[in-house]
């Protein structure tokens, strides 16, 4: 009884400070104050999901409460008062939050102290402006996390001393070099990289910033081909995705947060990145005779040079799209380096580095253009040499080199686009028509395949996909590249069934 009373007079103080308030808050929707509560309400269940204590989970259950009342209050029509019961909703799982917290986050700020001490004696003066640049932004997220636990955003608080914690122990880590064995160093770097993936997606699906969420799926595709690496034996791969893959999660951290920097700071810091990652590779290239490798080398030194001269000119966005495409380069290079040399893999390898030379080439020719559908042709061309790449890690090089073939299927048909048009007008009915064919094929080949599980599989459902591709480009009136997407898809079904 004496709880009930409490609760009924900390909703009536919380009723008169709100009331002075209603009309600073009136954008703020009920729907925004219930989407606050459900973030932390589920942050706080996990929290206390490892057990806790039963005052705490008496809290919960309160908060949870509350949130009732205010769902019923609003379809009521009671705005103001379902506000009031989930702003006292909010406070119970702060004060929940606050308490779980505190001692993981005292134990945690400790070794983050630490690593920071520990840090500062290696890296600074070193020579290693990564490892500066890292120890750096390790001592911005600290910051950050003290503003956060000061604001009450407890979860914020512990994400970043999480990212400043990885950050520290990177930079020792490029300093000191490698310590352990390959096998164990992978290891280390697994349990690293997991805890920093669920906290950039904590922080990024907090945001609601599309292009963070796209730059963090791009860092999960990455992480795929660990795995596979890593069952090969080959760790050296497994760490370069890793080193990869952690660098992209960083990235979408700092777009969700808009701490990105001005465009020029962005641009300088880019090619710091660059020179870094050419210089340690061409030491890694010093005992290999391997003409791909200089090719590939040379045309990222090239790329190099165009980010450096953009730089000098002002033109900071084209530095960073041109340090991107010149790092995809060096990262295909240290590939190369690391692998079995007389294999189909490697084989199927150089066939996709050679695709990516292609792509990088169209790329800076079609960058200034205004064609909307040749784009969409390398659009589609790169989303398969993706593919492709994924596929390889897999372990699945006939299924890469199928999907290297369409996307140079793909290059070709849009180089005759650029240059001549298409050979003939395409008719909404006619696509109609194959589309129709397609979906014939595509029924036959499964039946004819029934219980195959691999690369006829593997073929029927790229045909899939690219089936999926070519119906949103006749949603989008691009029936040429809709036609040759339709046409791939077929030759793809015809060979799973000659399997």
């Amino acid at each position: 009884m004496a709880n009930k009373n409490l609760i009924k007079f900390t909703i009536l103080l919380a009723t008169l400070t709100i009331t002075s308030l209603a009309y600073s808050q009136s954008q703020r929707s009920v729907e925004w104050y219930l989407d606050q509560f459900d973030r932390r309400y589920r942050f706080a269940e996990q929290l206390l999901s490892a057990g806790s204590s039963p005052y705490l989970s008496t809290l919960l259950q309160q908060a949870k409460q509350q949130r009732d009342k205010a769902v019923t209050a609003f379809g009521n029509g009671e705005r103001q008062l379902a506000i009031v019961h989930l702003t006292y909703a909010n406070k119970l799982v702060d004060q929940i939050i606050q308490n779980a917290l505190r001692i993981p986050l005292q134990r945690l700020r400790d070794q983050l102290n630490e690593l920071l001490q520990r840090a500062e004696r290696t890296v600074v003066g070193s020579g290693n402006m990564e490892a500066e640049r890292l120890l750096k932004e390790a001592k911005n997220q600290k910051n950050k996390a003290a503003q956060a636990w000061l604001q009450k955003r407890y979860q914020a608080s512990l994400e970043h001393s999480r990212v400043a914690k990885y950050l520290a122990q990177r930079a020792i880590d490029l300093v000191k070099g490698p310590v352990k064995n390959l096998a164990d160093r992978a290891a280390e770097e697994k349990e690293r990289y997991n805890e920093l993936l669920n906290t950039a997606r904590n922080i990024v699906n907090s945001s609601n910033n599309q292009l963070a969420k796209q730059v963090l799926d791009q860092a999960v595709r990455q992480g795929l081909g660990v795995k596979p690496a890593i069952n090969r034996g080959n760790y050296a791969l497994a760490l370069d995705l890793y080193y990869k893959s952690t660098r992209l999660l960083l990235r979408a951290i700092n777009i969700a947060e808009g701490q990105l920097g001005s465009i020029e700071e962005q641009a300088r810091e880019a090619m710091s990145r660059l020179d870094e990652l050419i210089s340690s590779t061409e030491t890694q290239m010093q005992s290999s005779n391997d003409a791909t490798s200089r090719i590939l080398m040379q045309n990222a030194k090239d790329i190099q040079n165009r980010a450096l001269n953009n730089f000098n000119t002002g033109r900071y966005q084209r530095v960073i799209q041109n340090v991107d495409l010149a790092e995809g380069i060096v990262m295909r290079l240290m590939r190369r380096l690391t692998r079995p040399s007389n294999d189909t893999t490697s084989r199927v390898q150089q066939e996709l580095d050679r695709l990516q030379v292609e792509l990088n080439s169209v790329r800076e020719s079609i960058q200034n253009q205004d064609n909307q559908e040749i784009q969409a042709f390398f659009s589609q061309a790169q989303y398969l040499a993706q593919k492709a790449e994924i596929a390889l890690l897999r372990g699945q090089p006939r299924s890469a080199l199928e999907l290297i073939l369409a996307a140079n299927r793909l290059l070709v048909a849009g180089e005759k686009l650029g240059t001549s048009g298409p050979e003939k007008a395409i008719e909404v009915a006619d696509i109609q028509v194959s589309l129709q064919r397609l979906d014939r094929h595509i029924d036959e080949t499964n039946q004819a395949i029934s219980g195959n599980k691999g690369p006829a599989f593997d073929m029927l459902e790229h045909a899939k996909t690219l089936r999926f591709e070519a119906n949103e480009a006749i949603q989008q009136e691009k029936f040429s590249l809709a036609d040759n997407l339709i046409q791939i898809a077929l030759d793809l079904c015809q060979k799973a069934r000659k399997m």
